[in-house]
């Protein structure tokens, strides 16, 4: 382990995220890991190429990884409740496509993943405290849209998540301890207006 910082790749890097096991980066247009790659046993201690270029956004979530690639979602890693969204719960160590294309903005939770599409919020996997934010408590294996407008940001979290549609921020899934932000803590299946304008991004622990 280390206390300070050291310097992993030394230049061209534009976009960085880190999961439970691994870690990935945008660099030149490539998106490039290191840790557990894939599922079970591919591991580096080094950075390899996963994805070879077109890479415009990347997010490591629990134990899966899902990057936009000119302008498709690619997911791989742990397929737990269906979260790569390929309509299986089959584990995948190389990158599945997912959504074909309009995709801007994708968000790895821990067992759930939500991407913006055209404007619209789409999310699918693991959904015990409602964390898709489709009104049930159903896991899903394919993208279900949960915000049909408006969506320029979204976080997903552990259990919860939240997401920017028209200024405005919308939060849903567990609230144990009041991390939707609506003054409760009881947990929601659709999504609850906890700020009505004036939001520019977001960012769910």
């Amino acid at each position: 382990s280390r206390s300070t910082p050291v310097t992993v790749i030394a230049s061209g890097v534009t976009a960085v995220s880190a999961g439970d096991y691994r870690t990935c980066a945008i660099v030149s247009g490539a998106l490039r890991c290191w840790g557990l790659l894939g599922e079970y046993g591919t591991s580096s201690s080094s950075p390899v190429t996963v994805i070879a270029s077109g890479v415009s956004a990347v997010s490591a979530g629990e134990k899966h990884t899902c990057a936009i690639v000119s302008g498709s979602l690619q997911c791989w890693g742990n397929n737990f409740r269906g979260r790569l969204g390929d309509g299986t719960t089959v584990n995948r160590s190389t990158p599945v496509t997912v959504i074909a294309s309009g995709v801007t903005t994708v968000s790895a939770g821990d067992s759930h993943t939500c991407a913006i599409v055209s404007l619209a919020l789409k999310c699918w996997g693991n959904n015990d405290f409602g964390q898709l934010g489709d009104g049930t408590t159903v896991s899903r294996s394919t993208p279900v849209t949960v915000i049909a407008s408006g969506v320029t940001d979204v976080s997903a979290g552990e259990s919860h998540t939240c997401a920017i549609a028209a200024g405005a921020l919308q939060c849903w899934g567990n609230n144990g301890a009041g991390q939707l932000g609506d003054g409760t803590t009881v947990s929601k299946s659709l999504p609850v207006t906890v700020i009505s304008g004036g939001v520019k991004s977001v960012s769910v622990g």
